[in-house]
């Protein structure tokens, strides 16, 4: 693991949204330039929190409840 794609991973963590339990997104194209999406989906995991990829984001829903996706 590169040390500044593990920095610029935490930057997400470090968000206010995230702190907050709030939605932080970031395009498919940036965490392919600066970490990888495997580093994102472990963090992820390992704050037992959720992520989406569409097309063109990662949506990480800062949050460890249950979700239901309606549509």
């Amino acid at each position: 693991m590169d040390y500044l794609s593990q920095q610029w991973i935490d930057a997400i963590f470090d968000a206010k949204e995230a702190k907050e339990g709030g939605v932080v997104r970031r395009a498919v194209d940036s965490v392919q330039k600066n970490a990888s999406e495997e580093l994102l989906v472990d963090a992820v995991k390992a704050r037992s929190f959720h992520v989406v990829r569409t097309e063109t984001q990662y949506v990480v829903l800062c949050n460890s409840g249950e979700i239901k996706l309606l549509v």
